[in-house]
């Protein structure tokens, strides 16, 4: 793609992305209030919502219930004077669990009106498109189970997308330890986190279909970019570099069927750079687009205190020495239930594949390419020593990103990687693939 048209698709790309997020927040504003809020309070009535905002889950030590009252009650109290655009923008909201069940008690008896506690506007809340209609009309313990049902679906899509491309195996061992040894089934209980690893996973599975075709630059640029603006727009700072590692590989693990050295360096750098230029970008466009409702003293002062509390702010609590950060979240993340068996389990695999393939014409090593694949992992690491304050104040669901490293570094290892001839390789799509891979190029072991 010449240059010039390069850059101007990633001009509306920038445009498109933000402006689709706004679009998709609109339409939840068109759902009622009044319907919303009476669906919830009935629900807290049957006691499926309660003022506990740090509840145990099905696997989990605690469910992020605080973050669940938020997405669940935003857009709710209208200030006087706000229309649809500023409501949009401000994500006014009834706040956590103690003051939003309450609230809605009030309400509905006529003891009190309907008013926000707080605007949440530093983040996207893409969310509430889905949020608020499912909750008006089918109530919340129903849009839980569609929500795990979003999740399996998109968990079943992206798993069988890296099979067809590269084999059983490799998918099993990237995405069974999230499964299983993270949070994933109390999702629908925490519903902002659980639409964060929606759109990753989503935008991920994707990315695979795309790469696996083409990893030219503009395709990557795209799928990456995309990625990182969905994650932004439905996640709240909780699953982001899980998912940002898991888009990288997916389209580093694709270019490796057909390049090698710098080459797929550059491709895995791009992907990596674009999703996080995605995730930045989109976040900032928020910001952009709260100055004319708040004002940009305010705007900038919720700004900076956003960014210092999450990087690197002491509280008694915390050690912000480097390497604490991960020190905790790997802590955490061996303590559950299951992590020891699926770590063994996984190492078992990835030992039965290499032994099944040692003697395989045309499957090599490769060592270096493979590294690059598997260093996709460093984003955690990184983010982790970045967001320290973050990372470690919220350790009960920032360490759900180890799994997907820890899967990625042993997808990594039993890619089924080919020699690729010099007169073949080359950075774009099927026709290299085809003739150096031929028919079986996908591995089932």
């Amino acid at each position: 793609m010449p240059r010039r048209a390069l850059l101007r698709n990633i001009v509306v790309l920038a445009v498109a992305l933000p402006a689709a997020a706004f679009a998709l927040i609109m339409v939840g504003e068109l759902v009622p209030d009044r319907l919303v809020a009476e669906s919830l309070f009935d629900a807290a009535q049957a006691g499926q919502l309660d003022t506990n905002s740090y509840p145990p889950g099905l696997i989990a030590s605690q469910v992020d219930g605080f973050t669940d009252c938020i997405g669940l009650t935003i857009g709710l109290g209208d200030l006087p004077g706000r229309n649809i655009v500023s409501s949009a923008i401000a994500g006014q909201t009834l706040w956590q669990c103690e003051d939003a069940v309450p609230a809605l008690e009030a309400w509905a008896t006529g003891d009190g009106a309907l008013e926000r506690q707080t605007d949440y506007f530093r983040y996207w809340h893409g969310y509430s498109a889905f949020l608020r209609p499912s909750i008006a009309f089918l109530g919340l313990p129903a849009t839980r189970v569609l929500v795990m049902a979003a999740l399996g679906l998109a968990l079943f899509g992206l798993a069988r997308s890296v099979a067809r491309v590269h084999g059983r195996a490799v998918a099993t061992v990237l995405l069974a330890p999230f499964v299983l040894t993270s949070d994933f089934v109390d999702l629908p209980y925490a519903l902002p986190h659980a639409f964060g690893v929606l759109g990753g996973l989503t935008t991920a599975w994707v990315a695979n279909a795309v790469a696996a075709r083409n990893v030219r630059p503009w395709p990557v640029i795209a799928v990456s970019a995309t990625s990182g603006a969905a994650v932004v727009v439905f996640d709240l700072l909780n699953s982001a570099p899980g998912l940002w590692s898991l888009c990288s590989f997916v389209v580093a693990a694709a270019a490796a069927r057909r390049q090698v050295g710098w080459t797929l360096f550059g491709t895995t750098a791009l992907a990596a750079g674009s999703w996080i230029v995605g995730y930045a970008w989109t976040w900032g466009v928020k910001w952009l687009i709260s100055i004319p409702v708040f004002g940009f003293e305010r705007v900038r002062d919720t700004v900076d205190y956003t960014v210092n509390n999450r990087l690197t702010t002491e509280t008694g609590e915390l050690d912000l020495t480097f390497g604490e950060t991960i020190r905790r979240n790997v802590v955490f993340w061996r303590d559950q239930p299951m992590t020891g068996w699926v770590v063994v389990a996984t190492v078992v695999v990835v030992a039965v594949v290499w032994w099944r393939r040692r003697r395989r014409p045309g499957l090599v090593v490769r060592g270096l390419d493979r590294s690059i694949v598997a260093a996709t992992v460093v984003i955690v690491l990184v983010w982790y020593e970045v967001l320290r304050n973050h990372s470690q104040t919220h350790t009960f669901f920032t360490y759900r990103a180890l799994p997907l490293a820890f899967g990625i570094l042993a997808a990594a290892a039993v890619l089924p990687m080919r020699r690729i001839r010099s007169d073949v390789a080359d950075s774009g799509g099927p026709p290299a693939l085809a003739t150096e891979f031929g028919a079986d190029h996908v591995e089932g072991a």
